[in-house]
């Protein structure tokens, strides 16, 4: 799921809502005590000061529609400087908004769900829409914004973005067995390749396809984690490739030879959301063991940011100075989102060795 706009695109796991609509969910069969609604997707505006939120309903660690609700027909944009929420009124309700993605001239904004659609800001006006029998699991512009890659559940479209009636592209490599599920998409940072990432539910393993953007051949695999993964991000100006998991695990790999670079271990339990840092020195990343964090990663260096409940989503402002996070909604009169501002990993100073005594050595008299 695009945070930082310098070609950072990442998975996006997140409404304003009614207290009596959160009660309402909070009984509903299939919904457990962990699960409800959550932040499923954060994007910065280009002027730094407003963030585009996407609200859904959480199930098995999953963004999900199966329950049937139907809540949100709204897409949500917040100024952080005003504390002033505005929206933009959708066609029609959805049970998840998965992605979010401001144009870089911060003209437009691009949003998936059950369609796939782009607003004008300034009119409201909805400029381009495309429906479908599946759930989308997320929309992104291409660097040079004439494409867009669209992900669905089991394969993976490359349309015109002026005209969602022409598809250039489907990738679904044919040997994918019928229990694999495609988890996300993204472009590298200069639009030339692409990763999908996929999850195998039967064997709770996953893989990840790299794969030309022109014609669809496969480049690379990296494959036979042992773990579902929950999430996914590019390196803005590098040819690696950051996946979360179930597990905690935060794992680095190269997507030219599908090996793995570093493996960041520090959180217990899903990542659900990564993203870059737009010079690519820092990844952020927000967990279900209620905990947001930033890793040097060259050095595996981390800092906890907050531990104060289940974070989904994590997005850096695209000059870098900024990172926003959010995740469950627990207050129905708040966007539920925190900014900070010069996020950093702080380095532990290694302890100053204690001088060990030394008996004094003499003649006496």
């Amino acid at each position: 799921m695009v945070k930082s706009r310098d070609h950072v695109f990442r998975v996006r796991t997140g409404m304003v809502i009614f207290a009596s609509l959160l009660l309402f969910l909070a009984n509903q069969p299939g919904l457990t005590q962990a699960d409800g609604i959550v932040i499923t997707s954060l994007d910065w505006h280009p002027d730094g000061e407003t963030i585009a939120i996407g609200y859904g309903v959480l199930i098995d660690n999953r963004r999900s529609c199966r329950s049937g609700y139907f809540f949100d027909e709204e897409v949500h944009l917040y100024n952080i400087s005003t504390n002033v929420m505005n929206v933009i009124s959708r066609p029609e309700p959805t049970c998840s908004v998965n992605s979010v993605q401001f144009s870089d001239d911060g003209q437009f904004i691009l949003t998936s769900s059950e369609s796939i659609e782009i607003y004008n800001l300034s009119t409201s006006e909805r400029i381009n829409g495309l429906g479908g029998p599946i759930l989308f699991v997320s929309a992104y512009w291409s660097p040079n914004e004439d494409e867009i890659l669209i992900n669905g559940l089991a394969a993976s479209f490359i349309q015109d973005s002026l005209d969602f009636t022409q598809t250039r592209l489907i990738f679904s490599p044919p040997e994918i067995p019928g229990s694999v599920q495609f988890i996300e998409s993204l472009w590298n940072y200069n639009g030339r390749n692409i990763a999908t990432i996929t999850n195998d539910i039967v064997s709770l393993s996953s893989s990840a396809y790299i794969w030309d953007a022109n014609n669809g051949d496969i480049l690379t695999i990296f494959s036979g984690y042992p773990a579902t993964a929950m999430s996914g991000a590019w390196h803005p100006e590098d040819n690696i490739v950051a996946t979360g998991y179930s597990d905690g695990l935060i794992v680095i790999w190269d997507a030219i030879t599908g090996q793995i670079v570093r493996q960041l271990d520090g959180h217990s339990d899903a990542v659900y959301d990564l993203d870059w840092s737009p010079i690519g020195s820092q990844l952020a990343s927000a967990s279900k063991d209620r905990t947001v964090r930033i890793w040097d990663w060259q050095t595996s260096e981390m800092q906890v940011l907050d531990n104060s409940r289940v974070f989904t989503s994590v997005a850096y402002s695209r000059d870098g100075l900024q990172l926003a996070y959010g995740g469950q909604v627990t207050d129905a009169t708040s966007p539920a989102i925190s900014v900070v501002a010069h996020p950093m990993v702080i380095p532990i100073p290694s302890p100053t060795p204690t001088p060990t005594p030394t008996q004094a050595t003499g003649t006496s008299d």
